[in-house]
């Protein structure tokens, strides 16, 4: 039985999606408290997003990796 998989454009657009992790998984990927990385969400070095309901904290999983690497943050994503 074969499964069905995504194709075209929807498949490439969640592909490129960002994966979004809880500032504590932050923390514990790089090696910090979860202040320190809401004060790098502060001063714009690392990407977030608020949920708009609880108010938690997401960050960016790829943009954390690039900060580990020593590498600048990535522009913020267009609002539409």
């Amino acid at each position: 039985m074969a499964t069905a998989t995504t194709q075209g454009p929807e498949a490439e657009a969640e592909a490129d999606a960002p994966v979004w992790i809880s500032a504590t998984q932050a923390a514990a990927r790089a090696g910090v408290s979860e202040r320190t990385i809401h004060r790098r969400v502060a001063e714009g070095k690392l990407r977030s997003r608020r949920h708009p309901l609880t108010g938690r904290v997401s960050i960016d999983a790829a943009d954390l990796e690039r900060a580990l690497a020593g590498e600048p943050a990535a522009p913020p994503a267009a609002r539409t």
